[in-house]
């Protein structure tokens, strides 16, 4: 019996890019079967018949046989590929209001979560996407499935040590399409961009103009942090919380980065779709600078050796790019 080909695989298959998209297109479909455990020749096989070899603008085998060769591989369960994308946060209901409003934030998130406990390795195992265990496999995953093919990527990893001792990104850093990142850069090198405080990754696609609020080209995500709360608590916080969670990453240090989809038609409805879930979750010490759509968040796979904690691994927890309006542990 044949491995799998996910139905938004199937989709590019059967309606080729045209000429100046192809190659992209053909990238996206040859990590995919690579991923779901079908053989070069098989891969082979299966792109050929879809694009042509003869013409004005041929691809030749050798550029399909290049792509395959240097597509990333993964060692994991099949993915789901085909859930719906949740739409703005329209839906968001506030927690019980009797546990907000006068308490101190880490009993307003004990009283919200009761008697739940979870772990890492509970989040790891509730992932409906496997988390790889080699870390640059986890951030070249975690790229593929949360990027479209034609996304610009900003990844940034120099560093100035703040006043607090912690380390503050600094610089442009590098923005590449998917597939750049993927082959060019993960493939070749097989480690994450990273520097010895770790590296950040920008949450949205930019349009390559810059790395500033106004160079957002898409408004997919937005990040919940905690300043203060103990980590045992934020795991079941995010674990419990009704919301379209898309990613949980450990920091490398004492906190975890909740990646919410936003899917935001533009700035303003993002502007306002963020404003609202941040007053909701004020009361339980969310950290309240991280509304702007350009924000920088811990890249998972980078190992932050400078200021981190432990063995410092920006670890992937959970990982979820369509998900639906519920908790992960209801």
């Amino acid at each position: 019996m044949n491995p799998l080909i996910p139905q938004s695989t199937l989709a590019k298959l059967n309606n080729p890019a045209p000429e100046g998209h192809r190659h992209d297109q053909i990238v996206d479909i040859a990590v995919s079967l690579k991923s779901h455990g079908w053989e070069d020749e098989m891969i082979f096989d299966i792109i050929r018949p879809r694009y042509p070899n003869t013409g004005p603008h041929p691809v030749p085998d050798k550029e399909i046989w290049g792509i395959i060769d240097g597509t990333v591989e993964y060692d994991l369960r099949p993915y789901a590929t085909d859930g719906a994308l949740q739409s703005p946060l329209a839906d968001v209901k506030a927690p019980d209001s009797r546990v907000v409003g006068v308490l101190p934030p880490d009993e307003a998130v004990r009283r919200f979560v009761g008697d739940f406990r979870c772990t890492e390795a509970d989040l790891i195992n509730k992932s409906p996407e496997g988390i790889c265990r080699a870390p640059w496999e986890q951030a070249a995953w975690f790229i593929y499935r949360m990027y479209e093919p034609h996304d610009l990527i900003n990844i940034v990893s120099d560093f100035i040590v703040g006043e607090d001792g912690k380390a503050k990104p600094t610089g442009f850093g590098d923005t590449l399409r998917r597939c750049e990142w993927l082959v060019f850069r993960f493939k070749r090198t097989q480690r994450a961009p990273q520097s010895e405080a770790g590296a950040w990754i920008r949450m949205n696609p930019l349009d390559g103009h810059g790395i500033k609020d106004r160079n957002v080209k898409a408004y997919r995500y937005t990040l919940l942090e905690f300043d203060e709360l103990p980590l045992d608590l934020q795991l079941v916080f995010f674990a419990r919380l009704r919301l379209p969670i898309a990613a949980l990453v450990k920091s490398g240090r004492r906190s975890v980065h909740c990646w919410v989809r936003v899917e935001a038609r533009n700035a303003a409805e993002y502007a306002k779709s963020v404003a609202e879930l941040f007053d909701m979750l004020t009361p339980f010490g969310i950290d309240k600078a991280n509304k702007n759509p350009s924000r920088l968040a811990r890249l998972p796979g980078a190992c932050r050796k400078f200021d981190g904690e432990g063995d410092g691994l920006q670890r992937l927890l959970y990982l979820n790019p369509s998900p639906r309006m519920e908790a992960i542990y209801a």
